[in-house]
């Protein structure tokens, strides 16, 4: 896997190189120039970009698809859907008890405090005594806040008199805490989704950890791309202690934030609910040992002054598809930069979507 540095600008994937591919189809000498040039606009316009590696199986069984499903099938659910929390496809009865996208009440903030204190009490893993371990040592303070039962009722209190906005930033960053330990109800009843900024750690991901040639060949893994545009950062995203404006309530009120990161070296971005299609650029994949790159179709309706801020992915259709799939609920972003959160309110047999 070959990637550039381009001045002091992250690592990118070296696009040039791979075998570019829009449903199958080699790009044409123009689509090929045009491609590029979004990609330096995405790099440019663009908080963060960001990776996630995925199995092609996991992603076919989740969006309903049987049948002649790759590429032409698979590309026309990925680039509609986008990729999504798991939170969306468990069983209803779970879900009903995590916390929704659109919680900000004072029982959000009771939850958040039982749980990270059960954990900080009660690791019920090697793996959790090992993550109490790294926060006991890295946020003593934040340790110090969560362990006396007494202080639910002072961070419910501290959350209540936030605005909206910065009390959903402020639930969301505890929640990523819970997200970030990877094991059990912690990791799976949360509306999350791990990214990174990392190339070469998404493909380790994708890989299952074993980036040898033979697996490549044979790996069903893929690296989607995408990126966080500038404005939508603090809304589409978890905030980490750094993230914080200086301005913010939260730290007037002096309440702890995770500092230290769990797993630095995995340059998490964790993103609410899930990564939108209007933010996909592609995808990578390995075929025969080739290294292919099928791009997200919505790319060729715009044009050279497109400021990278979305594509223009038509989602009318969504009532009728997502029943179609796995996906038990769904949530949108509103213009006014609001999430809502929809439970569908009737299942139908996953069918395959025809080649298109």
């Amino acid at each position: 896997m070959r990637v550039h540095l381009y001045g002091h600008q992250p690592t990118r994937p070296d696009f040039s190189g791979y075998q570019l591919h829009l449903n199958g189809r080699n790009l044409t000498r123009y689509e090929k120039d045009h491609f590029l040039q979004c990609v330096d606009i995405i790099y440019n316009q663009s908080k963060h970009v960001i990776f996630r590696g995925d199995k092609k199986k996991h992603l076919r069984r989740i969006y309903g698809l049987r049948g002649r499903w790759f590429p032409n099938t698979f590309n026309d659910a990925l680039f509609f859907f986008g990729a999504k929390s798991r939170l969306f496809t468990i069983p209803a009865k779970i879900r009903r008890r995590a916390l929704k996208i659109t919680d900000e009440s004072r029982n959000a903030f009771s939850h958040l405090f039982k749980m990270i204190r059960e954990l900080l009490l009660n690791p019920k893993t090697r793996d959790q005594r090992d993550v109490v371990d790294t926060i006991t040592s890295k946020n003593p303070s934040l340790v110090s806040f969560f362990l006396p039962a007494e202080n639910e009722d002072r961070l419910m209190e501290l959350a209540a008199a936030l605005p909206t906005p910065e009390r959903l930033r402020l639930r969301d960053h505890y929640l990523s805490l819970l997200h970030h330990i990877g094991s059990g109800s912690y990791y799976s009843e949360t509306f999350l989704l791990s990214t990174t900024e990392s190339f070469d750690k998404a493909s380790h991901f994708a890989l299952g950890g074993n980036q040898e040639i033979s697996s490549v060949q044979k790996s069903t893994g893929i690296v989607i791309m995408g990126w966080v545009p500038w404005g939508l950062e603090n809304t589409v995203k978890a905030l980490r202690s750094v993230d914080f404006r200086p301005t913010s309530p939260i730290l007037n009120f002096g309440l702890p934030l995770y500092k230290q990161l769990l797993f630095p070296h995995e340059r998490e971005i964790t993103l609410k609910g899930g990564l939108f299609p209007h933010y996909i650029l592609g995808y990578l994949h390995w075929k025969r040992g080739g290294e292919i790159f099928e791009i997200n179709p919505a790319i060729s309706q715009v044009n050279y002054d497109w400021n990278g801020k979305e594509l223009p992915v038509d989602q009318s259709s969504w009532a009728e598809r997502i029943h179609q799939t796995e996906f038990g609920a769904y949530f949108q972003l509103h213009e006014d930069q609001a999430y809502s959160q929809q439970e569908l309110a009737k299942r139908r047999r996953p069918t395959n979507f025809a080649d298109r």
